[in-house]
Order: C-alpha cells, then sequence, then structure tokens
C-alpha cells in the first residue's frame, strides 16, 4: 500500500522578519513496516535549505529565509 502524505505550516508575523532560521524534523523514518519512497520541503519564499541529521540520527533539515518576510509557509510531502 502506498500512502502520500502533505503538510503545510503558515507563519504568519505581526511584523515582517528580518529573517528566519529554522530547523525542520519532519520526514518520518524508514523501518521494517514502512519505507519512505521520496520527500520534499517546500517553501512559498525564496530560502536556503541545508540537509543533515540531528544528534539521534533524524532527517533535520535547516532553513534559512532572508527577510522581510511578513508570511511563510512550509509544505512537505
Amino acid at each position: 500500500m502506498r500512502i502520500r502524505l502533505t503538510h503545510h505550516t503558515t507563519y504568519d508575523y505581526e511584523r515582517p522578519a528580518r529573517a528566519i532560521n529554522q530547523r525542520l524534523r519532519l520526514p518520518p523514518r524508514s523501518h521494517d513496516g514502512q519505507r519512505v519512497i521520496r520527500w520534499r520541503v517546500g517553501f512559498d519564499v525564496d530560502a536556503e535549505l541545508r540537509r543533515g541529521e540531528d544528534v539521534l540520527g533524524n532527517l533535520a533539515h535547516t532553513a534559512f529565509v532572508r527577510g522581510p518576510v511578513s508570511r511563510l509557509t512550509i509544505t512537505v510531502a
């Protein structure tokens, strides 16, 4: 069975942010009961995205967005 998940997170800032630096831990891990085939992280503004692992070996991304930004939406699928 294949399952496709899509998740949107939107941040609205009262005053535009000069810059945003955020650590994302969103993708699930593959294991015996599940295999992740594809995973994509997208932004509705220009962002620099670096992929890495946290200290527990989980996939994590660090996002850098230069402002001013009054609204940010992150989509993972």
